[in-house]
């Protein structure tokens, strides 16, 4: 999981303990200190698993900075940092594909936070006077001295009600989730605000279609994803439980060309196990399983 840390702070010496805490935080949670640039009156830290890609650019007028992938149009190539952050000074801002979060600090232009278009990957953010802070988790704006953390009962009320946040109020007041489809964009001398990048497209185009046909469309809509998400010529992991959805992954995967391996969390005697391995011999695919007993969730893989 990709994680950041934004601090904007006009004050450098209250912005360098606020960095410095946050990386005590980082630190503490990964085991290892965070990667980390300073540009404009602007601090970015950042972690990530060892399988998160990771690409930071530097010029002499901004700081980018990608984890996960970027992909734009058709892909499946990813866009680099280098030719992502230009994109901070259209307004609005394109859109890209793909699960990540993406940070641009500029010398003249402020600085953007935009992440995957379905917000699977959250962006906090929390204004406090002059300063400015944003986060993939709640928990490292403890690391702004002062730091209040009283409820916000509209945020509260909006979960107990409908199971989701309300214009983006969280639990905590003051404290607010990015809106799907939207970046966080702080100009010089404006307010901090929401730019909608995109809006899942409403059309009545499939509403006279068969259903049959609805469904050829579904799944040349499924491949293409599959396509442009799952590069060729690396290798992949597929958690495979024999159920149906990961079934077809598999097939369209396997139909596609990519190289994957399938992983099955449980015992051999499990019916996950005994289902998925039909499929796994049928389309030749490497299957290992997670081996979980009852007491003990600490268990290597093991190749069968």
């Amino acid at each position: 999981m990709a994680s950041v840390f934004l601090v904007d702070d006009p004050d450098p010496e209250r912005r360098r303990r606020t960095a410095k805490e946050g990386a005590r935080l980082f630190s503490q949670r990964d085991g290892k200190s965070p990667g980390t640039f300073e540009r404009a009156g602007v601090t970015v830290l950042w972690g990530g698993g060892d399988h998160v890609p990771v690409d930071h650019y530097v010029d002499a007028t901004r700081d980018t900075l990608l984890l996960g992938d970027v992909i734009s149009g058709s892909g499946p190539n990813r866009t680099a940092a280098a030719d992502y952050g230009s994109s901070i000074r259209a307004d609005p801002p394109p859109s890209h594909d793909g699960l990540h979060v993406a940070i641009t600090v500029s010398d003249s232009e402020g600085w953007m936070v935009a992440a995957d278009l379905l917000g699977i990957l959250p962006v906090y953010y929390r204004v406090a006077g002059n300063v400015r802070l944003v986060a993939s988790s709640p928990g490292f704006f403890r690391a702004f001295e002062g730091y209040d953390e009283s409820l916000d009962e509209f945020g509260l009320t909006g979960l107990l009600i409908i199971g989701t946040l309300v214009e983006g109020r969280t639990l905590v007041r003051g404290m607010r989730r990015l809106s799907a489809g939207h970046a966080l964009r702080a100009s010089p001398g404006a307010e901090l605000r929401e730019v909608q990048q995109y809006r899942v497209p409403i059309s009545a185009e499939h509403h006279a279609v068969p259903l049959e046909e609805c469904s050829h469309r579904m799944h040349e809509a499924l491949v293409a994803a599959c396509a442009r998400h799952v590069e060729e010529g690396v290798p992949h992991a597929l958690l495979l439980s024999g159920g149906h959805d990961s079934r077809l992954l598999a097939g369209i995967l396997a139909g596609l060309g990519r190289s994957i391996s399938a992983v099955t969390r449980g015992e051999p005697s499990d019916n996950d196990y005994r289902c998925a391995r039909p499929n796994r011999a049928r389309q030749r695919i490497e299957q290992r399983i997670h081996v979980v007993h009852r007491q003990h969730d600490h268990h290597p893989l093991v190749r069968l």
